[in-house]
């Protein structure tokens, strides 16, 4: 029985981002989190990839350029062990949060249907609500001046043909209407 002198929390909230990168995914999330820092935290798989193994998607991708096939054959491997666990680790990190009673933002491109529905399904076991932050409106050519931008200014970037592979997934999204499978159980 709920005690009616003990107001209810609302639902914790799960944003997630799609878009390209460079287009604005943690700038924005990062200003929604500033709105309400107490009560929202962000996720990003990039931070957790620094954290646990001292490099982000970026850095290899960086030293991806360098290599030769069989070393880049080499790398995928060690890249896909890792991955898993970067993805135990982001679910893991958002479920505590969500039942914790915060508001998570995941800044990540989050362009594969199977990634939105691991994340819904994350939300969902905590009682959560699911929104779409969609930054795929932001043109393939303005991320890609905006990473070169990263680029001379010594931040990580991904180059342009990551951007350009990358957008390949936009239509997926657009066919779908630019909604996730699903926004909402209830």
């Amino acid at each position: 029985m709920t005690d009616p002198a003990k107001p209810e929390r609302p639902k914790s909230i799960l944003v997630y981002t799609v878009g390209l990168p460079a287009s604005g995914k943690t700038t924005e999330i990062r200003r929604w989190v500033a709105e309400d820092p107490t009560h929202r935290a962000r996720v990003n798989r990039d931070d957790l990839r620094a954290m646990m193994f001292g490099s982000s998607h970026a850095d290899v991708i960086a030293r991806e350029r360098d290599l030769d096939e069989e070393e880049k054959k080499a790398l995928d491997v060690l890249r896909e062990d890792q991955e898993a666990i970067v993805t135990v680790a982001q679910h893991a990190l958002i479920a505590e949060l969500l039942e914790g009673g915060k508001d998570v933002g995941v800044d990540d491109t989050n362009l594969e249907p199977r990634v939105r529905v691991a994340l819904q399904a994350v939300a969902w076991a905590a009682d959560a609500e699911v929104r779409v932050l969609d930054m795929t409106y932001v043109s393939v050519e303005e991320c890609i001046t905006r990473d070169c931008v990263r680029l001379a200014t010594g931040q990580r970037y991904v180059g342009e043909d990551v951007i350009r592979d990358m957008a390949t997934w936009l239509p997926r999204w657009r066919t779908a209407g630019g909604e996730p499978l699903a926004t909402d159980r209830s």
